[in-house]
């Protein structure tokens, strides 16, 4: 059932204005005790702010939102939001990073990276792709 409500939320594009993207994240920031800076840049590298967003992977998983929540998440740490919603997509994100943040902040310069993928060059190349965004949609 839970698939099937997925598959009716994305067939159906959703709008969201910058002022309810940015609230969305603000709470989710707040909530879970992260930078909304870094929550936002994710949002524009992952989506480009799209809530609707929604990406096919290789290994038959699926990203979704505009955080691009990975399937693997649905049923495990994410399983009391609705990552189809806006709320509950940058909840579930924010909450992801917070983990990460808690596991290797102080110990890995890119921790953040690891919000996309724990191999380290792809790591990497993943929080350069943040910190940029930081800089262009966040300082503006």
């Amino acid at each position: 059932m839970r698939n099937l409500i997925l598959v009716l939320a994305l067939m159906t594009p959703s709008l969201v204005s910058a002022d309810e993207l940015t609230s969305a994240l603000e709470n989710a920031a707040k909530t879970h005790k992260v930078s909304v800076s870094r929550l936002k840049a994710i949002a524009m590298v992952e989506s480009g702010g799209d809530l609707s967003a929604h990406r096919q992977n290789t290994n038959n998983t699926v990203d979704v939102g505009v955080m691009q929540i990975n399937s693997v998440h649905f049923d495990t740490t994410c399983a009391h939001y609705r990552v189809y919603t806006l709320k509950g997509n940058t909840l579930c994100a924010a909450l992801l990073l917070a983990k990460k943040k808690k596991r290797w902040e102080g110990k890995d310069k890119d921790w953040f990276g690891r919000y996309h993928s724990n191999t380290p060059s792809r790591k990497t190349r993943y929080a350069n792709k943040i910190r940029a965004a930081m800089q262009h949609y966040v300082t503006k």
